[in-house]
This record gives C-alpha cells, structure tokens and sequence, in this order.
C-alpha cells in the first residue's frame, strides 16, 4: 500500500480449527487533532495521526480541563477531547456595586478556578443582606455574588 494513503493495515489472526487464517482489516489513520477552546495539545502537531496514535491537552492558565486529558485516533476518528472550564473573575467594580470586598483583600482582578470557593465580607458601614453565603463557589465563569446594604 502507498504511505499516502490515509489508511493502514492491520494483521488479525482468526484461528480456524488448527489453521490459522490471517484476516486484512482497513484501520484509517487521523488527520490533525480537534482543537479546543481555551486550550492546546502539548506537542506539535502533526498532519497525519497513525491509528491509535494519542494526543495530549492542556488547558490555560486558570482554565480547569473536564473529561479525559487524552485523545485517541481510532479508525481515521479522534475521541472526544476535553473541555477547558472558564475562571471566574472578581472584579472591583462587580464588588464596589454589591457593597462587599474579599474576605482577603487584594487591591487587583481576583481569578477563580471554576470549583474553587471565594470568600467576601461586607465594607464598612454595610450590612449582610437576606444572603448568609458570603463563601461562593465559581461556576464555569459564574460567582453568585453576595450582597450588603
């Protein structure tokens, strides 16, 4: 078979009674991996994948990847890659608006992973609101903000 081809043959051996028979299978090669948002494989990619070849993701900086790191070619198809989840993002203004700061102060842009809990407290001179939860989790990109009066 030419290498340009975008197929390779695998050998599989069916015994039969005391004989065995060697069967051709057509096992398709991938081209290049998907790609994700947010996100890149490890290594270079290249334009021609072997059959079951792997690729390996990784997602950016304060990104968290969802589902499996690794993605496989299997008969000219990749599997599912992962997804890279979106922080969350504290801002001053967002917090000024709601009348609360971080339980621990910073005077710049916080960045949450999605999973990971935030802590606020009332500013001076401001009261809890109806909400008791000033201990929020992020969710994909989402912080349900606490509010002071």
């Amino acid at each position: 078979m030419c290498a340009r081809e975008a197929f390779r043959i695998l050998l599989k051996c069916i015994l039969v009674q005391s004989c065995p028979m060697a069967r051709l299978i057509s096992v398709g090669a991938c081209g290049r991996p998907p790609t994700i948002e947010n996100g890149d494989i490890t290594t270079l990619s290249l334009q021609e994948y072997a059959f079951g070849s792997s690729v390996e993701y990784r997602c950016q900086n304060y990104y968290v990847i969802e589902g499996q790191r690794n993605s496989y070619c299997y008969n000219g198809v990749w599997t599912k890659p992962p997804l890279c989840i979106e922080p969350c993002v504290v801002t001053q203004e967002d917090m000024r608006s709601r009348n609360i700061e971080l339980m621990w102060s910073l005077d710049q842009n916080l960045y949450v992973t999605h999973g990971d809990f935030v802590e606020f407290k009332c500013r001076i001179n401001f009261f809890q609101g109806s909400s008791n939860n000033y201990r929020v989790q992020c969710n994909a990109g989402q912080i349900p903000y606490p509010q002071c009066t």
